[in-house]
């Protein structure tokens, strides 16, 4: 059976992106909590530094679910994995950490149906007249 080394690559992202949804926003929230208790007077936030890097590492997941899907429909494998990386990828960018929960499930998905690699019959159109 074909099997296309992108889905692997999204399938492996999409699984440890469910893990840093899950770890991201308790992660974010007792460094702000050290920060905040911390009398230390820096003029920086290591915690915005992390939150970017978080949404650049969705941001990449996103790209690598898109790439996956445009490849996946050219070469007729299901693309439902796909789509729920997208939309994964997409809230937690969007809404940060209100949405991690909804993350977690939608990559773990993702993983799920990207790594099976289940291929899609085409039912070809003929016309009949």
């Amino acid at each position: 059976m074909e099997k296309l080394k992108i889905n692997t690559a999204t399938g492996i992202v999409n699984i440890v992106m469910a893990v840093i949804s899950l770890i991201g926003p308790g992660f974010t929230f007792l460094m702000g909590l050290g920060e905040t208790l911390s009398t230390l007077g820096e003029d920086y936030s290591v915690t915005a530094g992390f939150i970017v890097f978080f949404r650049i590492l969705f941001i990449i997941a996103l790209i690598l679910n898109i790439i996956s899907l445009v490849k996946s429909k050219q070469n007729n494998f299901q693309i439902t994995g796909q789509i729920c990386g997208i939309v994964g990828a997409g809230l937690y960018i969007l809404f940060g950490g209100w949405t991690a929960i909804a993350s977690l499930v939608l990559f773990i998905l993702a993983a799920v149906f990207v790594l099976k690699h289940k291929k899609i019959n085409v039912v070809e159109e003929s016309n009949c007249n």
